[in-house]
């Protein structure tokens, strides 16, 4: 699946900083669309998750039916999104600083995510947690 390969790929990355993955998946579940383009998406969000959350910190990964949609969660247990910035987060360009380094991304992440999203029929939404942050993604089911 698509979620389990992205957490494979960055697996090493994640040991480094001591990072748990936990990824919850239910079965079955198909979005039909430009599959480089989603995985893409979801990598930037995963990546992201992995960018703020802190040395030792959980990343969620939950993947579910809700309704006839598909829900991509990734939850971490950064900061979380400033209050004052709000749909700013998915300007193009715009980037907070890491925690730690105080560098900044590109700020194209979040804006191609959420483009992708859009263009399959669906929605990117993300949410401060207590602790950290959800970037939830919701595509429309694969109709087979």
């Amino acid at each position: 699946t698509v979620a389990k390969d992205i957490i494979e790929v960055h697996a090493l990355e994640c040991d480094s900083r001591q990072l748990e993955i936990k990824l919850k998946q239910s079965d079955n579940l198909t979005v039909f669309g430009d599959r480089f383009l989603i995985r893409q998406a979801i990598d930037n969000l995963y990546r992201n998750a992995m960018d703020f959350s802190p040395m030792g910190g959980i990343i969620t990964v939950d993947v579910y039916l809700q309704k006839d949609n598909v829900i991509i969660d990734i939850l971490d247990q950064g900061p979380g999104v400033p209050e004052f910035v709000g749909d700013r987060v998915f300007e193009r360009f715009f980037s907070l600083p890491r925690p730690g380094t105080g560098q900044k991304s590109t700020g194209l992440g979040l804006n191609f995510a959420r483009e992708v999203a859009v263009l399959h029929n669906g929605k990117l939404e993300i949410e401060n947690g207590n602790p950290g942050v959800c970037a939830r993604m919701i595509l429309p089911m694969g109709k087979s």
